[in-house]
């Protein structure tokens, strides 16, 4: 038998790894858009350049 505490500590478990799994996928998701920027600036032209080259999407 489960008891009132475990039952309430299961959920609130449940409810923590869900919220990590989120935090995670975002925190991925900024890592990725963080790399692209970085990417994006070291082709950046300077006075003589014109092409910008070739940024990778994740």
């Amino acid at each position: 038998m489960v008891t009132k505490e475990e039952f309430r500590l299961n959920i609130e478990n449940r409810q923590l790894k869900k919220k990590l799994k989120h935090a995670l996928a975002e925190n991925e998701k900024l890592e990725c858009e963080y790399r692209e920027l970085a990417e994006f600036a070291q082709h950046w032209p300077g006075p003589q350049e014109k092409n910008l080259g070739e940024v990778t999407k994740c």
